[in-house]
């Protein structure tokens, strides 16, 4: 179900603090996180950020930058609530697309 987390929860293994920093400065941290990362969840993040910065550029085009703004806020949402607790919550649409690529 989109939106919805996935049943890993906080576990060893897993670098949160790598995750929250994936969502700072969108797509381009999200591809740093994504390229350096060891752990499947760190680069889920990564990749999750990645996609979301690309569609937000995107929109933020389409929006006069509006929507960019309100996406990044989102990204910076999901990243303080669910990457810091360790959990791989998938962005509705982008997360499937994100766990396809982070292998």
């Amino acid at each position: 179900m989109a939106g919805a987390p996935v049943e890993e929860k906080t576990a060893g293994g897993k670098d949160t603090t790598l995750a929250l920093i994936a969502y700072v400065l969108s797509w381009l941290t999200g591809l740093i996180v994504f390229v350096i990362a060891k752990d499947k969840f760190t680069k889920f993040h990564g990749m999750q950020s990645l996609i979301l910065g690309i569609v937000a550029m995107v929109v933020g085009v389409v929006t006069l930058g509006l929507g960019s703004l309100l996406l990044w806020i989102y990204g910076l949402y999901v990243a303080i609530v669910y990457a810091s607790k360790g959990e791989m919550y998938k962005i509705p649409y982008i997360g499937d697309f994100a766990e396809k690529y982070a292998g």
